[in-house]
């Protein structure tokens, strides 16, 4: 099970990551550790454009929907999970 911090207007609060793909959203530091890669490694990335930077950021951090993993984990040729798989 995968725990998420998910920025709400009131709060943050914490969910699993099956429950609503939606709000699924993840800090540099989530994605390195499901992409299993040094987050300097996305962030080199991201600072000479190989790939765009996410559009969502919360308190200047950069937050990553599901898109931006796929094309990070692409880039870096590492196979996401299958979260439709996962059984609690």
């Amino acid at each position: 099970m995968m725990i998420v911090w998910v920025a709400n207007a009131r709060n943050q609060q914490s969910h699993n990551i099956t429950e609503d793909p939606v709000q699924d959203f993840l800090s540099l530091k989530n994605v390195a550790e499901l992409l299993r890669v040094k987050p300097y490694r996305i962030h080199y990335v991201l600072a000479v454009k190989l790939l765009p930077e996410p559009v969502l950021r919360v308190g200047n951090k950069r937050v990553f929907t599901q898109d931006d993993i796929t094309r990070l984990a692409a880039h870096f040729g590492v196979k996401l999970p299958d979260t439709d798989n996962i059984q609690q």
